[in-house]
């Protein structure tokens, strides 16, 4: 997205209080996120996204598999899931 920044900090300014994050690493956004106090939940289509993403600081993450339509990678959702 060619404005991502631009929106990232919009997100700041407005106020919101809960991003959720997809096609793509929000990394670079995640320390302003935190410390404006926003919750973020990036979609994750892989167990080393799902990681980075932990260590990057991410409050909770949503595990999103081929299913959703092919366009988000090449595992199914219940193998990116562990009991």
């Amino acid at each position: 997205m060619p404005n991502a920044t631009e929106v990232a900090q919009v997100v700041i300014e407005e106020g919101v209080k809960v991003v959720t994050t997809g096609a793509g690493s929000p990394a670079k956004f995640m320390d302003a996120w935190k410390a404006a106090g926003i919750v973020v939940i990036p979609v994750v289509a892989s167990v080393a996204m799902a990681k980075m993403m932990e260590r990057a600081g991410a409050d909770a993450i949503v595990a999103e598999g081929m299913e959703s339509g092919g366009h988000i990678g090449s595992q199914t959702t219940m193998t990116l899931i562990r009991k």
